[in-house]
């Protein structure tokens, strides 16, 4: 079964994104780049 960018995509309107802390909007962009690095063929994580 393969998986799309769109099956595993989330989604913040610019409301829901400014409520975030910043420590929270860090933590997000961390996992969603090693979620998208583990898909690559020389994994680092």
């Amino acid at each position: 079964m393969s998986v799309t960018f769109e099956d595993v995509a989330l989604s913040f309107s610019p409301e829901e994104w400014a409520k975030l802390s910043g420590c929270q909007r860090q933590l997000l962009m961390l996992e969603n780049y090693q979620m998208v690095a583990s898909l690559g063929e020389n994994s680092l994580w």
